[in-house]
């Protein structure tokens, strides 16, 4: 009869052993067991409440698709850039970031998109290698907005653009489109900017000046309100970003001037769906920045897994309406949007 020890010692128990452990092994890996978790970081432009919605879809994404996502806010191109040279140096997986100054980040951009996976959302910077931009058609929705002021005052006035910036391209694209609807021009996305150092004219609007806040709510209201003081009347404002339209109704509030003047707003903070139901906000173009974070985090995530032709989309854009909200509205949105 064979002892204990012997047993133990069996070369053909051990062999069943020793398979029975590599079958463990292999399946387990199989099933992605000792697979890293890819490092996903958003890069956002700033830290309007526009992003805190986009941060949301982003954190549904990362668990659903079984990634670890950092979240960057910074303020200036500066900051932005230096941020994705950091997380290259940590050796990030993939990379979603809306570009805050294409003049001056197009190099920085191209390292990056050589390095990781990268991808663009809300504004895009076209560079080599980005594998797409995931967002909304900016110049379509500049002259939707411009639709939108039409409605607001079908005979005409003198218009007030307010808005964070024109560096960035969704910025320059929105105002752009907005300014072609309401001159009466050809339907031309690459159409060269409109200088803003002086007024533009069409056959019934005027475009009277456009404010450049460098994305400061508190300085959008101080500039807005300097313009409300001057002599000239002005028969409406737009405000381009999400911040916008509250500095706005601030700004007309200290004038007392609410309901006095249109205003016409983008994206969809509380203070502009409050005023879209007062009568004092004629309307506002609402993104889905939850979708833009999901996506943008769904996409990478796929491409880091090794799943890039599932994760991509077809073309090198992957886009979403913009659509007006007003008084008829209004409610509807609240109701299917944000609950």
């Amino acid at each position: 009869m064979a002892t204990d020890g012997q047993k133990r010692s069996d070369p053909k128990r051990l062999l069943a052993w020793g398979l029975v452990l590599v079958l463990a092994v292999v399946t387990a890996w199989q099933a992605g067991v000792f697979e890293r978790t890819p490092h996903i970081a958003l890069v956002t432009a700033g830290g309007d409440p526009f992003w805190e919605i986009t941060i949301s879809g982003a954190q549904a994404a990362a668990k659903k698709y079984d990634v670890r996502l950092s979240v960057h806010k910074p303020t200036t191109a500066g900051e932005q850039s230096a941020i994705m040279r950091e997380l290259l140096g940590e050796g990030v997986d993939g990379i979603a970031v809306s570009p805050l100054n294409v003049k001056i980040q197009g190099n920085e951009f191209q390292r990056a998109a050589a390095a990781t996976s990268l991808l663009t959302l809300d504004s895009d910077i076209p560079v080599a290698g980005r594998l797409c931009f995931v967002g909304t058609d900016n110049y379509a929705a500049g002259r939707r907005c411009g639709e939108m002021v039409r409605r607001a005052m079908p005979d005409g006035g003198r218009v007030l653009i307010s808005i964070g910036s024109i560096d960035k391209a969704n910025g320059r694209q929105r105002r752009q489109g907005l300014i072609d609807e309401l001159l009466d021009r050809t339907y031309e996305p690459d159409r060269e900017a409109d200088p803003v150092d002086r007024p533009l004219s069409g056959p019934r609007y005027e475009i009277v000046a456009t404010l450049l806040d460098d994305n400061d709510e508190q300085r959008a209201q101080e500039m807005v309100g300097a313009a409300l003081a001057d002599s000239a009347p002005i028969d409406c404002v737009v405000g381009m970003f999400g911040y916008s339209t509250p500095a706005i109704l601030r700004a007309l509030g200290d004038a007392d001037m609410l309901g006095k003047v249109h205003t016409v707003g983008f994206d969809y903070a509380e203070e502009t769906l409050a005023g879209i139901e007062s009568g004092h906000v004629f309307g506002t173009m609402a993104q889905d920045p939850y979708s833009y974070g999901y996506h943008a985090v769904r996409i990478l995530a796929e491409v880091a897994h090794g799943r890039q032709e599932i994760g991509l989309p077809l073309f090198d854009q992957h886009s979403f309406p913009c659509f007006p909200v007003d008084a008829e509205n209004v409610a509807i949105f609240r109701e299917s949007m944000l609950h």
